[in-house]
């Protein structure tokens, strides 16, 4: 079953009721409205997110829904909000049905307004419109997510082998120290270890882990310094194992949103495809004039330094800030006055008479190009396809070529000359077309015209999607996809595949995970511990996991939240979410020092743990 919004009323009501204030504490403001933010499963029951006006998140069980509204209200609420079982509703909420809150400090993830239903309406008026870059915009935040997901799960699994690795150290060491242990004394740790594990349940939290092993190996060193030794060893592997299991749901439940992502990117691809095929059969699609000269084989630059000079293109755009690179389509000299529907060669020709000498002589040099920030983007394609791209001022461009100066003829040949190459790639079949053509030089010798390198260049119509793929390397990407320009053929990485995660996961659950538990159970059994002491032991150690594995998922979130954020931060147009880090739990509060588990209490083999400043790079490091 899930549940889709709640009316303003019964929200305004849970916002009043004392239970719900009571659970929230200070963090809920009085006079602040509640939202439904998600729906998350938390010990496999559905659990309601709200969110208040300050962007603190609350999760609010069904069964505390029924302590705060009528019988009426919660029985209507559930019936008014049943969605039928189609595939068309588990996709609108797989997204929230797919989030596990783990153990009892329920860590938020960064699945938040994105694939709920709300969401999904807004969506769909957003295709109505046909705006594409609203849609990629929807889709690079997915994709956000997906990568922030992808990176926890990548840590999750590195952490994993780490402890495989430590449990079988552990288990070698304890095997080790048995063999210097007699059969009268294993009886006698058993029953120690026994007394101290009921000593340590039976303080609920008063006696910290270390003070129960010091406990412990301080009776058995007694009797025998190799029992505590060996003790030692088998609680830090059965600890780790707890932690490994932990972590192996963790990482399943993330596998999950991984494919949750993955299907509603594929959904809004195909929105995405549909919007910008209505908008380019409407427009025509974008177009922007290069301006350049393709000089083929020419023994000038050798950008990727392989030794070998390939064929040479260069074309002309403005850098007005000195960047080096396109900040926008229209930084390409001829596209401003393209787009306001002149020609484009006018901002070309305009430049005749800006140099120096203020004279228009007909010819426009490499001073006149400099007087307007006017750079040359240098791209060379060596003779195994290799492609290279730079872009110089020109002052770097005439000492790198070993030229004296440019000189383009001012005047366009609108009559377009037959055999002209145009950029390298270009092709009528891309949108693309040739609009004219110029005399270019690039003189090595003023007083030997033979010695100069001469051809004839292109003033090209071209589609915008064409010219990010040809000329990325130097875009700024970020500025052009803010400005509506589609970037995500060169920009969005293709998340790697879930199917890897899937067979670690498998792997791990059905071979490494029984074959660990076995060596663990039969080196106790040769240590001669009995059911009730293994029990007991049991509970200690999955109490203690369960704690470390806690901390590591709510640190992820946090981590998964602000890389998501970040993403969103580039994109201006992409309205700022709250932030949901460090967010109030209003059924269950953990204190962050009971939340905390230090290396020490988890003996020497235990994973250390990472600076929250920087966990995926700490956690990576550590394997």
């Amino acid at each position: 079953m899930s549940y889709n919004f709640l009316s303003e009323d019964l929200l305004s009501k849970i916002a009043k009721d004392s239970g719900f204030l009571s659970n929230a504490g200070a963090n809920f403001k009085d006079g602040e409205k509640l939202e439904f933010v998600f729906i998350a499963k938390n010990n496999g029951q559905d659990t309601l997110v709200l969110r208040d006006d300050s962007g603190d998140q609350y999760n609010v069980s069904l069964e505390d829904m029924g302590k705060y509204l009528t019988d009426d209200e919660y029985n209507a609420l559930i019936q008014n909000n049943q969605v039928t079982d189609t595939e068309e509703s588990k996709q609108t909420v797989a997204t929230a049905t797919n989030v596990e809150l783990s153990g009892e400090a329920q860590a938020l993830d960064s699945v938040d307004e994105v694939g709920t239903t709300e969401e999904t309406s807004e969506t769909q008026a957003t295709t109505a419109t046909g705006d594409s870059a609203q849609i990629q915009q929807e889709i690079d935040k997915l994709e956000a997510m997906r990568t922030a997901n992808q990176e926890s799960m990548t840590v999750l699994k590195e952490q994993i082998e780490d402890l495989k690795d430590k449990v079988e150290d552990s288990i070698s060491l304890a095997l080790e120290k048995m063999e210097e242990i007699e059969e009268e004394q294993k009886k006698q740790a058993e029953q120690i270890v026994s007394e101290e594990l009921n000593r340590y349940k039976n303080a609920e939290g008063s006696m910290t882990q270390d003070e129960f092993q010091n406990n412990v190996s301080s009776r058995l060193s007694e009797i025998n310094p190799s029992m505590s030794e060996a003790l030692v060893h088998l609680l830090s592997a059965d600890t780790n194992m707890a932690l490994m299991s932990n972590l192996l749901g963790q990482l399943g439940q993330k596998v999950e949103i991984d494919k949750s992502y993955a299907n509603q990117i594929d959904t809004k691809e195909q929105e995405y495809e549909a919007a910008k095929a209505a908008e380019e059969a409407a427009a025509a699609a974008k177009s922007c004039d290069p301006i350049g000269a393709n000089f083929g084989d020419v023994e000038l630059f050798d950008l990727d330094g392989d030794g070998e000079a390939g064929q040479m293109q260069i074309d002309f755009f403005y850098d007005e800030d000195g960047d080096g690179k396109i900040n926008s389509l229209s930084d390409f000299v001829g596209a401003e006055a393209d787009a306001a529907g002149g020609d484009g060669w006018s901002e070309m020709a305009n430049m005749d008479g800006d140099g120096e000498s203020g004279v228009a002589d007909g010819k426009i040099t490499g001073d006149e190009l400099a007087a307007n920030n006017v750079k040359v983007m240098v791209t060379e394609i060596d003779s195994d396809g290799t492609k290279s791209q730079r872009a110089m001022s020109i002052d770097e461009f005439k000492e790198q070529a070993n030229i004296k100066d440019i000189s383009i003829d001012a005047q366009k040949h609108d009559d377009i000359q037959q055999g002209v190459t145009g950029p390298f790639g270009f092709s009528d079949n891309e949108n693309n077309q040739m609009l004219g053509t110029f005399d270019i030089s690039l003189i090595k010798d003023e007083n030997n015209p033979d010695s100069n390198i001469s051809t004839t260049g292109y003033q090209t119509l071209d589609d915008e999607s064409w010219l990010v793929e040809n000329y990325s390397g130097n875009m700024d990407l970020e500025s052009l996809g803010e400005q509506g320009v589609d970037v995500s053929g060169v920009v969005n990485q293709e998340p790697s595949n879930t199917a890897e995660f899937e067979d670690f996961l498998n792997k791990y659950n059905n071979e490494v995970m029984p074959e660990l538990r076995g060596k663990i159970d039969d080196a106790y059994a040769q240590l001669g511990f009995g059911e009730d002491t293994l029990d007991l032991i049991k509970e200690y150690t999955e109490a203690e996991a369960e704690l470390e594995g806690t901390r590591i998922a709510n640190e992820l979130a946090e981590k998964e939240q602000e890389a998501v954020l970040a993403a969103e931060e580039a994109n201006s147009n992409v309205e700022e979410e709250p932030d949901l880090t460090d967010t109030p739990v209003a059924d269950t509060p953990v204190d962050d020092e009971d939340a905390a588990v230090t290396d020490e209490s988890l003996g020497d083999e235990q994973t250390p743990t990472g600076d929250e400043d920087d966990l995926f790079k700490e956690l990576e490091d550590e394997v």
